[in-house]
Protein backbone atom coordinates (compact mmCIF):
# COMPACT_ATOMS: atom_id res chain seq x y z
CA UNK A 1 0.00 0.00 0.00
CA UNK A 2 1.32 3.39 -0.91
CA UNK A 3 1.51 5.81 2.03
CA UNK A 4 0.12 9.25 1.53
CA UNK A 5 0.82 12.39 3.50
CA UNK A 6 -1.82 11.64 6.15
CA UNK A 7 -0.33 8.21 6.78
CA UNK A 8 3.14 9.69 7.27
CA UNK A 9 1.78 12.25 9.71
CA UNK A 10 0.03 9.49 11.67
CA UNK A 11 3.19 7.37 11.82
CA UNK A 12 5.25 10.31 13.06
CA UNK A 13 2.66 11.00 15.76
CA UNK A 14 2.76 7.35 16.88
CA UNK A 15 6.58 7.42 16.98
CA UNK A 16 6.58 10.56 19.09
CA UNK A 17 4.06 9.00 21.47
CA UNK A 18 6.17 5.86 21.82
CA UNK A 19 9.28 7.89 22.56
CA UNK A 20 7.33 9.79 25.17
CA UNK A 21 6.16 6.55 26.79
CA UNK A 22 9.71 5.16 26.82
CA UNK A 23 11.02 8.37 28.36
CA UNK A 24 8.27 8.36 30.97
CA UNK A 25 8.95 4.72 31.84
CA UNK A 26 12.67 5.45 32.23
CA UNK A 27 11.87 8.42 34.46
CA UNK A 28 9.59 6.27 36.61
CA UNK A 29 12.29 3.60 36.96
CA UNK A 30 15.12 6.00 37.79
CA UNK A 31 13.50 8.99 39.44
CA UNK A 32 14.19 7.62 42.93
CA UNK A 33 17.90 6.92 42.41
CA UNK A 34 19.64 9.16 44.90
CA UNK A 35 16.48 10.24 46.69
CA UNK A 36 17.22 10.92 50.35
CA UNK A 37 14.75 10.70 53.22
CA UNK A 38 16.01 12.05 56.55
CA UNK A 39 14.61 9.87 59.35
CA UNK A 40 13.82 11.99 62.40
CA UNK A 41 15.65 10.51 65.40
CA UNK A 42 13.14 12.19 67.70
CA UNK A 43 10.68 9.61 66.41
CA UNK A 44 10.78 6.58 68.72
CA UNK A 45 10.72 4.03 65.91
CA UNK A 46 13.59 5.71 64.06
CA UNK A 47 15.54 6.10 67.29
CA UNK A 48 15.14 2.41 68.09
CA UNK A 49 16.30 1.51 64.58
CA UNK A 50 19.43 3.66 64.92
CA UNK A 51 20.17 2.15 68.34
CA UNK A 52 19.75 -1.39 67.03
CA UNK A 53 22.14 -0.71 64.14
CA UNK A 54 24.78 0.82 66.44
CA UNK A 55 24.38 -2.08 68.84
CA UNK A 56 25.10 -4.45 65.97
CA UNK A 57 28.24 -2.56 64.93
CA UNK A 58 29.78 -1.69 68.32
CA UNK A 59 28.53 -4.72 70.23
CA UNK A 60 25.99 -4.83 73.01
CA UNK A 61 28.75 -5.24 75.57
CA UNK A 62 29.93 -1.69 74.76
CA UNK A 63 26.57 -0.12 75.59
CA UNK A 64 26.48 2.14 78.65
CA UNK A 65 22.84 2.36 79.82
CA UNK A 66 23.54 5.34 82.09
CA UNK A 67 24.84 7.53 79.28
CA UNK A 68 22.81 5.74 76.59
CA UNK A 69 25.77 5.37 74.27
CA UNK A 70 28.33 2.87 73.04
CA UNK A 71 31.75 3.36 74.66
CA UNK A 72 34.69 2.69 72.38
CA UNK A 73 38.39 3.39 72.84
CA UNK A 74 40.80 5.17 70.51
CA UNK A 75 44.27 6.50 71.36
CA UNK A 76 43.72 5.59 75.04
CA UNK A 77 40.54 7.68 75.23
CA UNK A 78 36.92 6.66 75.70
CA UNK A 79 34.34 7.98 73.26
CA UNK A 80 30.63 7.79 73.97
CA UNK A 81 29.11 7.13 70.53
CA UNK A 82 25.53 8.24 69.85
CA UNK A 83 23.43 8.52 66.66
CA UNK A 84 23.82 11.83 64.81
CA UNK A 85 21.76 11.26 61.66
CA UNK A 86 19.92 8.46 59.86
CA UNK A 87 18.93 8.62 56.18
CA UNK A 88 17.18 6.29 53.81
CA UNK A 89 18.61 6.49 50.28
CA UNK A 90 17.16 4.93 47.12
CA UNK A 91 19.93 3.81 44.77
CA UNK A 92 20.23 1.71 41.63
CA UNK A 93 21.20 -1.19 43.90
CA UNK A 94 18.15 -0.71 46.12
CA UNK A 95 17.31 0.99 49.39
CA UNK A 96 20.15 1.79 51.80
CA UNK A 97 20.41 3.25 55.29
CA UNK A 98 23.15 5.79 56.03
CA UNK A 99 23.83 6.08 59.77
CA UNK A 100 26.29 8.58 61.27
CA UNK A 101 27.35 8.42 64.93
CA UNK A 102 29.49 10.79 66.99
CA UNK A 103 31.30 10.88 70.30
CA UNK A 104 32.56 14.01 72.05
CA UNK A 105 36.31 14.26 72.41
CA UNK A 106 36.17 15.82 75.87
CA UNK A 107 35.81 12.36 77.35
CA UNK A 108 37.65 10.44 80.04
CA UNK A 109 40.80 8.50 79.35
CA UNK A 110 41.15 4.84 80.22
CA UNK A 111 42.48 5.98 83.62
CA UNK A 112 39.47 8.22 84.24
CA UNK A 113 41.38 11.43 83.54
CA UNK A 114 39.62 14.17 81.59
CA UNK A 115 40.98 14.26 78.09
CA UNK A 116 41.27 16.70 75.24
CA UNK A 117 41.23 14.48 72.16
CA UNK A 118 39.32 15.46 69.03
CA UNK A 119 35.85 13.92 68.71
CA UNK A 120 35.26 10.73 66.74
CA UNK A 121 32.72 9.69 64.13
CA UNK A 122 31.22 6.35 63.20
CA UNK A 123 29.75 5.94 59.70
CA UNK A 124 27.78 2.94 58.47
CA UNK A 125 25.86 1.91 55.36
CA UNK A 126 23.24 -0.86 55.63
CA UNK A 127 20.93 -2.68 53.27
CA UNK A 128 17.62 -0.87 53.64
CA UNK A 129 15.61 -4.08 53.95
CA UNK A 130 17.82 -6.69 55.62
CA UNK A 131 19.87 -4.18 57.67
CA UNK A 132 23.03 -6.07 56.81
CA UNK A 133 26.11 -3.86 57.00
CA UNK A 134 27.57 -3.01 53.58
CA UNK A 135 30.33 -0.60 54.64
CA UNK A 136 31.52 0.71 57.99
CA UNK A 137 33.93 3.06 59.69
CA UNK A 138 33.88 2.44 63.45
CA UNK A 139 36.23 5.22 64.56
CA UNK A 140 36.93 8.18 62.24
CA UNK A 141 38.62 11.47 63.04
CA UNK A 142 36.82 14.83 63.20
CA UNK A 143 37.80 18.34 64.24
CA UNK A 144 35.46 20.72 66.04
CA UNK A 145 35.39 23.43 68.70
CA UNK A 146 35.25 22.38 72.36
CA UNK A 147 35.93 18.79 71.21
CA UNK A 148 32.23 18.36 70.36
CA UNK A 149 30.81 15.72 68.05
CA UNK A 150 28.71 17.15 65.21
CA UNK A 151 25.05 17.90 65.81
CA UNK A 152 24.09 17.18 62.19
CA UNK A 153 25.30 16.10 58.76
CA UNK A 154 24.07 16.12 55.19
CA UNK A 155 24.51 13.78 52.27
CA UNK A 156 26.06 14.69 48.92
CA UNK A 157 25.33 12.54 45.88
CA UNK A 158 28.51 11.07 44.44
CA UNK A 159 27.50 9.32 41.23
CA UNK A 160 24.69 8.36 38.88
CA UNK A 161 23.97 5.21 40.91
CA UNK A 162 22.82 7.30 43.86
CA UNK A 163 25.73 6.54 46.23
CA UNK A 164 26.23 9.23 48.87
CA UNK A 165 28.92 10.80 51.01
CA UNK A 166 28.46 12.39 54.41
CA UNK A 167 29.47 16.03 54.63
CA UNK A 168 30.23 16.95 58.24
CA UNK A 169 31.47 20.45 58.99
CA UNK A 170 33.46 21.35 62.08
CA UNK A 171 35.18 24.58 63.10
CA UNK A 172 37.73 25.69 65.66
CA UNK A 173 38.82 29.27 66.37
CA UNK A 174 37.26 30.46 63.13
CA UNK A 175 38.86 27.79 60.94
CA UNK A 176 36.54 25.38 59.16
CA UNK A 177 37.18 21.64 58.98
CA UNK A 178 34.99 19.92 56.37
CA UNK A 179 34.97 16.14 56.48
CA UNK A 180 33.67 14.02 53.60
CA UNK A 181 33.09 10.32 54.26
CA UNK A 182 32.16 7.63 51.77
CA UNK A 183 32.35 3.89 51.17
CA UNK A 184 35.50 2.37 49.70
CA UNK A 185 34.73 -1.30 49.40
CA UNK A 186 33.55 -2.44 52.82
CA UNK A 187 35.19 0.46 54.64
CA UNK A 188 34.00 4.03 55.12
CA UNK A 189 36.91 6.42 54.69
CA UNK A 190 37.57 10.13 54.34
CA UNK A 191 37.59 11.33 50.73
CA UNK A 192 37.93 15.04 51.60
CA UNK A 193 41.43 15.24 50.13
CA UNK A 194 42.05 18.91 49.25
CA UNK A 195 38.58 20.17 50.10
CA UNK A 196 39.19 23.18 52.35
CA UNK A 197 37.17 25.23 54.80
CA UNK A 198 37.00 28.79 56.06
CA UNK A 199 39.85 30.75 57.61
CA UNK A 200 39.39 33.20 60.51
CA UNK A 201 39.62 36.23 58.22
CA UNK A 202 36.78 34.89 56.05
CA UNK A 203 34.41 36.27 58.67
CA UNK A 204 30.76 35.51 57.94
CA UNK A 205 31.42 34.02 54.50
CA UNK A 206 29.25 31.04 53.62
CA UNK A 207 30.89 27.89 52.24
CA UNK A 208 28.46 25.84 50.16
CA UNK A 209 29.67 22.42 48.98
CA UNK A 210 27.64 20.79 46.19
CA UNK A 211 27.85 17.95 43.69
CA UNK A 212 28.33 19.33 40.20
CA UNK A 213 25.42 18.72 37.86
CA UNK A 214 27.92 17.73 35.16
CA UNK A 215 28.65 14.03 35.56
CA UNK A 216 32.19 12.72 35.55
CA UNK A 217 32.72 9.82 33.12
CA UNK A 218 35.20 8.32 35.59
CA UNK A 219 32.45 7.71 38.13
CA UNK A 220 32.17 10.29 40.91
CA UNK A 221 30.66 13.68 40.17
CA UNK A 222 32.90 16.73 40.49
CA UNK A 223 32.24 18.87 43.57
CA UNK A 224 31.95 22.63 43.66
CA UNK A 225 32.53 25.05 46.51
CA UNK A 226 30.78 28.40 46.28
CA UNK A 227 31.90 31.03 48.78
CA UNK A 228 29.55 33.96 49.27
CA UNK A 229 29.98 36.96 51.53
CA UNK A 230 33.17 37.90 53.29
CA UNK A 231 36.22 39.44 51.63
CA UNK A 232 37.13 36.55 49.33
CA UNK A 233 34.03 35.21 47.61
CA UNK A 234 34.55 32.81 44.73
CA UNK A 235 33.88 29.39 43.22
CA UNK A 236 36.17 26.37 43.23
CA UNK A 237 35.97 22.94 41.70
CA UNK A 238 37.24 19.52 42.82
CA UNK A 239 37.58 16.30 40.84
CA UNK A 240 37.80 12.83 42.28
CA UNK A 241 41.21 11.19 41.97
CA UNK A 242 40.87 7.40 42.07
CA UNK A 243 44.57 6.92 42.77
CA UNK A 244 44.42 9.14 45.86
CA UNK A 245 40.82 8.06 46.48
CA UNK A 246 39.89 11.60 47.40
CA UNK A 247 38.84 14.91 45.90
CA UNK A 248 41.65 17.09 44.56
CA UNK A 249 41.68 20.73 43.49
CA UNK A 250 41.08 21.64 39.87
CA UNK A 251 42.97 24.77 38.86
CA UNK A 252 45.74 26.83 40.42
CA UNK A 253 43.41 29.17 42.32
CA UNK A 254 41.89 26.22 44.16
CA UNK A 255 45.32 24.72 44.91
CA UNK A 256 46.59 28.02 46.27
CA UNK A 257 43.56 28.41 48.52
CA UNK A 258 43.95 24.84 49.80
CA UNK A 259 47.65 25.41 50.56
CA UNK A 260 46.82 28.58 52.48
CA UNK A 261 44.15 26.76 54.49
CA UNK A 262 46.26 23.67 55.22
CA UNK A 263 49.25 25.74 56.38
CA UNK A 264 47.21 28.06 58.57
CA UNK A 265 47.94 27.53 62.28
CA UNK A 266 45.39 29.88 63.84
CA UNK A 267 43.64 26.93 65.48
CA UNK A 268 46.83 25.64 67.11
CA UNK A 269 47.76 26.44 70.74
CA UNK A 270 50.01 29.45 71.26
CA UNK A 271 53.66 28.45 70.90
CA UNK A 272 55.46 29.82 73.95
CA UNK A 273 58.36 27.44 73.76
CA UNK A 274 59.84 28.56 70.44
CA UNK A 275 62.00 26.05 68.64
CA UNK A 276 61.84 23.57 71.51
CA UNK A 277 58.07 23.17 71.18
CA UNK A 278 58.35 23.04 67.41
CA UNK A 279 60.84 20.19 67.56
CA UNK A 280 58.79 18.30 70.16
CA UNK A 281 55.77 18.37 67.85
CA UNK A 282 57.65 16.48 65.16
CA UNK A 283 56.52 12.87 64.65
CA UNK A 284 58.72 10.07 66.06
CA UNK A 285 61.53 9.26 63.66
CA UNK A 286 61.11 5.49 63.75
CA UNK A 287 59.10 2.64 65.25
CA UNK A 288 61.22 2.49 68.42
CA UNK A 289 60.62 6.18 69.14
CA UNK A 290 56.91 5.72 68.43
CA UNK A 291 56.66 2.74 70.81
CA UNK A 292 58.58 4.18 73.77
CA UNK A 293 58.40 7.66 75.26
CA UNK A 294 60.63 6.86 78.24
CA UNK A 295 63.97 6.44 76.46
CA UNK A 296 63.72 2.67 76.17
CA UNK A 297 64.18 0.89 72.87
CA UNK A 298 64.15 -2.57 71.31
CA UNK A 299 67.21 -3.94 69.58
CA UNK A 300 66.99 -3.99 65.81
CA UNK A 301 66.50 -7.77 65.84
CA UNK A 302 63.79 -7.64 68.56
CA UNK A 303 61.97 -4.77 66.82
CA UNK A 304 61.93 -6.67 63.54
CA UNK A 305 60.52 -9.80 65.22
CA UNK A 306 57.88 -7.89 67.19
CA UNK A 307 56.58 -5.94 64.18
CA UNK A 308 56.54 -9.11 62.07
CA UNK A 309 54.55 -10.97 64.75
CA UNK A 310 52.04 -8.12 64.92
CA UNK A 311 51.94 -7.74 61.14
CA UNK A 312 52.54 -4.00 61.51
CA UNK A 313 54.74 -1.28 60.10
CA UNK A 314 55.41 2.30 61.19
CA UNK A 315 54.52 5.08 58.74
CA UNK A 316 54.62 8.89 58.77
CA UNK A 317 52.20 10.51 56.31
CA UNK A 318 52.55 14.01 57.69
CA UNK A 319 53.14 15.76 61.02
CA UNK A 320 49.65 14.91 62.29
CA UNK A 321 49.18 11.54 60.62
CA UNK A 322 51.62 8.93 61.77
CA UNK A 323 51.58 5.60 63.54
CA UNK A 324 51.35 1.91 62.82
CA UNK A 325 49.42 0.22 60.04
CA UNK A 326 48.64 -3.32 58.90
CA UNK A 327 47.82 -4.68 55.46
CA UNK A 328 44.12 -4.38 56.36
CA UNK A 329 44.13 -1.32 58.62
CA UNK A 330 45.66 1.53 56.62
CA UNK A 331 44.73 4.43 58.92
CA UNK A 332 47.71 4.94 61.27
CA UNK A 333 47.10 4.12 64.94
CA UNK A 334 49.21 4.50 68.07
CA UNK A 335 51.02 1.81 70.05
CA UNK A 336 52.72 2.12 73.44
CA UNK A 337 55.39 -0.29 74.65
CA UNK A 338 56.65 -1.02 78.17
CA UNK A 339 58.91 -3.66 79.67
CA UNK A 340 57.49 -5.92 82.37
CA UNK A 341 58.42 -5.25 85.99
CA UNK A 342 61.90 -6.58 86.68
CA UNK A 343 62.71 -6.89 82.98
CA UNK A 344 63.83 -3.33 82.30
CA UNK A 345 67.41 -4.55 81.85
CA UNK A 346 67.10 -8.01 80.24
CA UNK A 347 64.17 -6.97 77.99
CA UNK A 348 62.74 -10.49 78.19
CA UNK A 349 59.12 -9.39 78.74
CA UNK A 350 57.41 -6.73 76.61
CA UNK A 351 53.88 -5.33 76.78
CA UNK A 352 52.29 -3.37 73.93
CA UNK A 353 48.97 -1.56 74.08
CA UNK A 354 47.08 0.31 71.35
CA UNK A 355 45.37 -0.09 68.02
CA UNK A 356 41.97 1.13 66.88
CA UNK A 357 38.55 -0.14 65.86
CA UNK A 358 40.03 -1.78 62.76
CA UNK A 359 42.55 -3.85 64.73
CA UNK A 360 40.43 -4.44 67.82
CA UNK A 361 36.74 -4.12 66.94
CA UNK A 362 34.37 -2.32 69.28
CA UNK A 363 36.88 -2.41 72.16
CA UNK A 364 39.02 0.01 70.17
CA UNK A 365 42.45 -1.26 71.24
CA UNK A 366 44.31 -4.42 72.19
CA UNK A 367 46.97 -5.61 74.60
CA UNK A 368 49.85 -7.82 73.48
CA UNK A 369 52.51 -9.50 75.59
CA UNK A 370 55.84 -10.87 74.35
CA UNK A 371 58.13 -13.27 76.24
CA UNK A 372 61.66 -14.30 75.29
CA UNK A 373 61.96 -18.02 74.55
CA UNK A 374 64.89 -20.36 75.18
CA UNK A 375 66.35 -19.45 71.78
CA UNK A 376 66.40 -15.77 72.71
CA UNK A 377 63.50 -14.64 70.48
CA UNK A 378 60.54 -12.52 71.60
CA UNK A 379 57.34 -14.51 71.00
CA UNK A 380 53.72 -13.44 71.36
CA UNK A 381 52.31 -14.78 74.63
CA UNK A 382 49.03 -12.81 74.63
CA UNK A 383 47.07 -10.72 72.17
CA UNK A 384 43.43 -9.81 72.75
CA UNK A 385 41.19 -6.71 72.57
CA UNK A 386 41.31 -4.98 75.97
CA UNK A 387 41.90 -1.52 77.41
CA UNK A 388 43.52 -2.32 80.75
CA UNK A 389 45.61 -5.10 82.31
CA UNK A 390 46.19 -5.32 86.06
CA UNK A 391 48.10 -7.88 88.11
CA UNK A 392 45.97 -10.20 90.22
CA UNK A 393 47.80 -10.68 93.50
CA UNK A 394 45.18 -12.73 95.31
CA UNK A 395 44.43 -16.44 94.85
CA UNK A 396 46.83 -19.35 94.67
CA UNK A 397 49.13 -17.80 92.08
CA UNK A 398 52.49 -16.73 93.50
CA UNK A 399 56.16 -16.49 92.47
CA UNK A 400 56.75 -19.82 94.21
CA UNK A 401 54.40 -21.80 91.95
CA UNK A 402 54.46 -19.64 88.85
CA UNK A 403 57.05 -17.13 87.59
CA UNK A 404 54.33 -14.74 86.42
CA UNK A 405 51.27 -13.38 88.17
CA UNK A 406 47.75 -13.79 86.86
CA UNK A 407 46.43 -10.74 85.02
CA UNK A 408 42.95 -9.31 84.71
CA UNK A 409 41.90 -7.74 81.40
CA UNK A 410 39.03 -5.27 81.16
CA UNK A 411 37.42 -2.97 78.64
CA UNK A 412 35.46 -5.60 76.69
CA UNK A 413 32.00 -4.40 77.61
CA UNK A 414 30.64 -5.95 80.80
CA UNK A 415 33.01 -8.92 80.85
CA UNK A 416 36.44 -9.09 82.46
CA UNK A 417 38.78 -12.04 82.08
CA UNK A 418 41.59 -13.46 84.19
CA UNK A 419 44.57 -15.01 82.40
CA UNK A 420 47.30 -17.37 83.74
CA UNK A 421 50.80 -18.10 82.48
CA UNK A 422 51.25 -21.76 81.42
CA UNK A 423 54.99 -21.65 80.88
CA UNK A 424 54.85 -20.39 77.28
CA UNK A 425 51.86 -18.07 77.00
CA UNK A 426 48.85 -16.73 78.85
CA UNK A 427 45.67 -18.83 78.87
CA UNK A 428 42.18 -17.65 79.77
CA UNK A 429 41.55 -18.85 83.33
CA UNK A 430 38.03 -17.53 83.88
CA UNK A 431 35.52 -14.88 82.84
CA UNK A 432 33.93 -12.52 85.37
CA UNK A 433 30.72 -10.72 84.38
CA UNK A 434 30.33 -7.16 85.63
CA UNK A 435 26.58 -7.48 85.17
CA UNK A 436 24.36 -10.54 84.52
CA UNK A 437 24.95 -11.94 81.05
CA UNK A 438 27.99 -9.76 80.45
CA UNK A 439 30.17 -12.73 79.43
CA UNK A 440 27.55 -14.73 77.52
CA UNK A 441 29.24 -14.15 74.18
CA UNK A 442 32.86 -14.50 75.32
CA UNK A 443 35.05 -17.58 74.77
CA UNK A 444 35.04 -20.05 77.64
CA UNK A 445 38.05 -20.55 79.87
CA UNK A 446 40.72 -22.90 78.52
CA UNK A 447 41.06 -26.07 80.55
Amino acid sequence: MKLNKKHWIALVAVAIALLGLIGAAYWVMTRNDGRVERLDLANEQNSQLADALLDKMYGHGSYDPKQRCWKVTSDYMYFCMKPVSLDRVETVEGSKLYLLAGGDGSSESEDGVAGGADPRLGAFIFDGKTHEAQASGLILSFRNHNFLAPADSRLIRLNAKGDMAWLVEGSDKGKGFPQLLAAHGKDVVSIAGQIFGALPDDGDARFDYRADSQTDPRGFHPLTLKITGGKRAGSFRFRFDEKEWSYQCEGQACSDRYTEWSEDSSDEPDDEGGDQNASSSQPPADANAALFDDGNALSDADLKEVLAALGMAYVVKDQDTRGFVTDKCRTPFRLRGTYGNGHEEDHSELWIQGGDACTSGSVGQSIWSFARDDAGHLRVSLGVPATKAIVVTDGDNSPEDNPRNDIRLSGNGFCESVWRWDGKQYQRLRNEAIQPGGCDHEPAAQQ
